[in-house]
């Protein structure tokens, strides 16, 4: 698929034309094998070191710029900012494209410099020269023993030419084919550097999720294993309301048809504190597993929420949640506490329900946990209120009837109407936690059940860990 020599000999002529005499600007590295110059005619001339299709084309509007930071990147940038192009051209035998630029260094003399794009499949290569062609800086390297040294400060030399042997039956080039082409495959770029960007951090979070479900199947022993000596105490009992059957040495002892083992070496009145004891430790363990389930789940249903928010976040709205949730830290950057920002959560019948109750939690529900666009979202009509998202398409007449209702406790409310529309028609307003709402249904609530109530006064802040690492 990659362009053949008589193609991007074609292709570098189109590029001449349109770019000779134009100055660079505001190199993006947008990721490792994708760069962008802007241009002074306010285009975005892209370069894509693709192993099966390297290109160059000018890029639609609209795309992210945010630049990723390299040495190649910040060379480049110190090297190339404002430099002119004088020419574009390829030779006839070569899948090489040069760019010759003139720049004005830092002691404000011009030298000419060239931006070598090698566009061979396999390893593409975007170099860059000064004045002697010797090597300033270079997207890849080789060492002095291998078949082709690359290192800087080296002369270039071209690469071995059986790379790129022509092809006869090369298609004629269309530039208007070639460049929809290269524009259809933008949404590619996005997606790969989202990838690229979140693939570690939803590792991270994989990896917190299966060490919570370890903890809570070990928790959830911990409470059969109380539960199991709950009964203890009836044991005890038993032993002072039958003591005159009892003995030192006896080693059992049955009680409503089940066997009881007794430690021999003790007295009765010894083996009946240890079961009061035993039943007196096994409460309290029971309490403290069910409070450590409880954290445990909590921290289960963020992490499958923060999970959702990232894989169905655009790449602007990812960065979002990857600084909030500490995954994005970037030294001596501060950051909010995710704890600050996490809604609470209700849980009815397999459908989740959050809600905030300040502007920092609404918003943080609304525009950085909620990126489903069909999820429903649902506020107070009659001022100020929490905001409150069921995480699920399509909600039935009772649900929406619950979300209305816990959306009113959370603001305060014993009664009065509510809105609620999908997420889609809803966006972030001038001031933290407001939301601009494009279309809505809404429904009163005269009164709200004891089912709404218990739920809202259960209702927990969804938590991570400390870490998520």
């Amino acid at each position: 698929m990659a362009l053949s020599d008589s193609q991007i000999f074609s292709l570098a002529k189109v590029l001449d034309g349109q770019l000779k005499g134009d100055h660079l600007s505001g190199f993006v590295e947008f990721d490792t094998d994708v760069f962008f110059w802007q241009t002074s005619k306010k285009k975005r001339l892209c370069l894509v070191l693709s192993h099966d299709y390297p290109r160059i084309y000018f890029g639609g509007e609209g795309f992210d710029t945010s630049s990723l930071n390299s040495t190649f990147s910040t060379l480049m940038r110190k090297m190339l900012s404002r430099a002119k192009i004088i020419s574009i051209h390829a030779e006839n035998d070569e899948r090489i494209l040069y760019i010759e630029l003139e720049r004005t260094n830092e002691v404000y003399k011009k030298e000419h410099v060239t931006l070598v794009f090698e566009m061979l499949p396999i390893q593409p290569k975007l170099i860059l020269l000064d004045e002697n062609k010797s090597i300033v800086v270079s997207t890849h390297y080789s060492s002095l023993d291998s078949k082709r040294p690359m290192l800087k400060g080296m002369t270039y030399t071209l690469p071995d030419k059986g790379n790129f042997i022509k092809k006869a039956d090369s298609p004629v080039f269309s530039y208007e084919d070639y460049s929809r082409l290269c524009l259809d495959k933008e949404n590619e770029l996005l997606a790969k550097r989202k990838l690229s960007f979140a693939g570690t951090s939803l590792k991270q979070i994989a990896n917190r999720k299966k060490a919570i479900e370890k903890k809570i199947k070990a928790i959830k022993g911990d409470i059969e294993n109380a539960k199991g000596h709950l009964q203890d105490s009836d044991y005890g009992d038993f032993i002072y309301t039958n003591f005159d059957s009892f003995y030192k040495g006896m080693k059992e002892f049955v009680y409503e048809g089940k066997t009881i083992s007794l430690d021999e070496a003790k007295s009765p009145q010894d083996n009946a504190s240890n079961f009061y004891k035993r039943a007196k430790k096994a409460k309290k363990a029971l309490l403290l597993a069910e409070q450590n389930l409880s954290l445990a789940e909590s921290e289960k249903e963020a992490l499958l929420i923060y999970e959702k928010a990232i894989e169905s976040s655009s790449f602007e709205e990812l960065g979002e949640i990857l600084n909030e949730l500490g995954l994005n830290k970037k030294k001596g950057s501060k950051q909010e506490n995710v704890s600050s920002l996490a809604p609470y959560l209700v849980v009815n019948e397999g459908t989740r329900y959050l809600f905030g109750k300040n502007a920092k939690q609404n918003d943080h529900l609304s525009f950085v946990l909620t990126q489903e666009k069909s999820y429903f979202w649902f506020h107070s009509l009659q001022g100020a209120g929490a905001h409150l998202v069921i995480f699920k398409p399509e909600p039935s007449e009772d649900e929406i009837q619950l979300a209305c209702e816990l959306v009113l406790l959370a603001s305060g409310k014993i009664d009065g109407e509510v809105m609620y529309t999908k997420r889609a028609n809803i966006k972030r307003g001038n001031f933290l936690g407001q939301a601009i709402v494009k279309e809505f249904s809404s429904a009163y609530i005269r009164e709200i059940s004891p089912k709404a109530k218990t739920l809202f006064e259960a209702a927990q802040r969804i938590r991570l860990g400390n870490h998520i690492s």
